[in-house]
């Protein structure tokens, strides 16, 4: 059982360092983002604007035009910005998932104790 536990924490530990992995990936593509604006601008004078409406356009929900609205000015903020709350949402939700599998590994390490206790006959 004790194999158990630090397989629980292992996998906690490779969560959280996938969760720093994202995060780190989509900061870098965020400045890569930006650093591409600027030099677009430097080279023409001119600001690139780079979002998911820009790139790919408006989206189109028939029936739904404020649910349209809100999709379209979430879409329309700067790729970079979007990039970086997208990398702190993932670090978050690895993070949620390491500590579930931290507490699996204290319930589990718990567990292990008490047969332990039970198999040397000192709990009753």
């Amino acid at each position: 059982m004790s194999g158990l536990s630090s397989t629980y924490s292992g996998i906690a530990g490779l969560l959280d360092k996938i969760g720093l992995a994202s995060l780190s990936a989509c900061l870098i593509s965020a400045v890569c983002v930006w650093l591409y604006q600027s030099y677009m601008w430097l080279r023409a004078g001119d600001w690139q604007p780079l979002s998911l409406v820009s790139q790919f356009g408006a989206f189109s929900i028939p029936g739904w035009t404020g649910f349209e609205r809100i999709l379209n000015s979430a879409a329309d903020l700067n790729l970079g910005f979007v990039l970086l709350l997208f990398g702190w949402l993932l670090l978050k939700l690895f993070k949620i998932l390491a500590s579930m599998f931290g507490m699996s590994a204290l319930e589990v390490g718990e567990h292990v104790k008490q047969v332990k206790r039970k198999e040397l006959g000192l709990d009753d």
